[in-house]
């Protein structure tokens, strides 16, 4: 019995150490020829990409449908329970409504930003004749002014002169042989950017339908998961899996959700603001700084450049006031109406939230920047998981306080010791407290 039970530890102990060393290579390998591995997960990427965008819309059109059909057993079914057959009715109904609720935003949106994209731009393009009709008058006074102190200085004239020559000759052979070469790769650039988008429409209307099938059935889905689980993990793992599922769904969901009302009532809050202050393009404005504001920390600031830019070019002046007004909108933003709606749903500090944008950015863009956060709360929750349960089996506290002035551990009873704080002579010494 004995030696059956040293060979199953020496084979688990084996096992162990192949997973460890395969691990090992695999980790080499990606790391070796990341650009490769790159490449390839960029290719899965696109080619799951409709099954992605699926998962997203069904994500987060779930609370909808679930409000639907809540709203709709109470309308209906006051004091008895629908049948299987009417609750699939009203999946179904709910499923609709949910659809439909997505397309009126999109159309609603579109409706509201395309005219004004139009004439936004119009306006930028009819005013670009009198803004270069005015910097070719200034700079034509400076060049004046350049000729009387050149004509007075010969010498600095001469040395300058020659300098404007060479500046002229270089952007001269610059326009002869890299011009061209800049305006095809724009070219290039614009075509495949298009083709891209009409991509993206395709494997988005693809990924309506994949979200319509989720929706329908995600309880057998959930059902199918945890009969995984259940089948390949003991049962006590496994139980503690599901429940950390849970929690991690919660962190995703409340913070995406709230991330997009949060960002909705700034964004009316912004349109309310620039038409008060009588601002050009006020639902523009509103729209970019409601969409970028849905990115954590860096947002705002990502939305506020190319509006301020937007409102200089029609008046400077105004473009000061835009500034203002956006800067306190945030800091309402920051101060009540995100901790209102989001509340600690990711439980991270501020150091490793704008760790995990930057980080998650560098690595997948912008998607990363809004997804980095709820993600990296997720290991952060996984990973605190693991070590309080490690220090509750040692019998240590798991607070982090308790081990900001530690020394040392005691190693057999894992009693936490500080060191000793040398006192005034007439005050007695006293023992540190120890929060086991």
């Amino acid at each position: 019995m004995k030696e059956e039970k040293t060979k199953l530890k020496v084979a688990q102990w084996a096992i162990t150490a192949i997973i460890v060393v395969a691990f090992a290579i695999l980790m080499f390998f990606c790391l070796y020829k990341f650009d490769t591995v790159r490449g390839l997960l960029n290719k899965v990427a696109l080619s799951i990409q409709p099954i992605t965008i699926g998962l997203v819309i069904a994500y987060l059109l779930n609370p909808v449908m679930k409000f639907i059909e809540q709203m709709m057993i109470k309308l209906f079914y006051k004091k008895k329970e629908p049948s299987v057959k009417m609750k699939r009715t009203i999946r179904g109904i709910s499923i609709l409504c949910a659809i439909l609720f997505l397309f009126a935003v999109i159309a609603l949106l579109l409706f509201m930003l395309i005219p004004q994209l139009i004439t936004s731009i119009t306006n930028l393009i009819n005013q670009i004749p009198g803004k270069t009709e005015e910097f070719i008058l200034f700079f034509d006074e400076q060049f004046k002014k350049f000729n009387q102190f050149t004509d007075q200085n010969s010498e600095i004239g001469k040395g300058l002169d020659e300098v404007l020559r060479t500046i002229t000759g270089y952007f001269v052979n610059w326009a002869e042989n890299d011009l061209l070469g800049t305006v095809n790769r724009v070219a290039e650039s614009v075509t495949s950017g298009i083709i891209g988008v009409l991509k993206f429409l395709l494997n988005f209307i693809i990924g309506i339908m994949v979200s319509v099938y989720l929706l329908a059935s995600k309880e057998k889905m959930i059902g199918m998961c945890k009969k995984l689980v259940y089948a390949s993990m003991k049962t006590e793992r496994a139980n503690e899996f599901v429940d950390t599922m849970r929690h991690v769904n919660s962190i995703f969901g409340g913070f995406i959700n709230g991330k997009i009302i949060d960002s909705a009532i700034i964004g009316v809050l912004c349109f309310i603001g620039v038409t008060i202050l009588r601002m050009p393009y006020p639902l523009v404005l509103s729209v970019i700084v409601g969409v970028t504001n849905i990115i954590p920390f860096f947002g705002p600031y990502i939305g506020a450049i190319p509006t301020t830019l937007l409102v200089l070019l029609y008046n400077p002046i105004q473009g000061i006031i835009f500034v203002v007004f956006v800067l306190a909108l945030q800091q309402l933003d920051g101060n009540v109406i995100g901790p209102k709606i989001l509340g600690d749903s990711t439980g991270l500090s501020s150091f490793w939230v704008i760790f995990s944008i930057l980080f998650a950015g560098g690595m997948f863009g912008v998607l990363g920047m809004i997804v980095g956060v709820p993600a990296f709360a997720t290991i952060y929750y996984l990973v605190k998981k693991a070590v309080e349960k490690r220090l509750q089996k040692k019998k240590m506290p798991v607070e982090t306080e308790c081990y900001q002035a530690v020394e040392t551990v005691h190693a057999q009873t894992g009693e936490l010791i500080y060191p000793v704080v040398e006192q005034k002579a007439d005050k007695p010494q006293e023992a540190p407290e120890i929060n086991q």
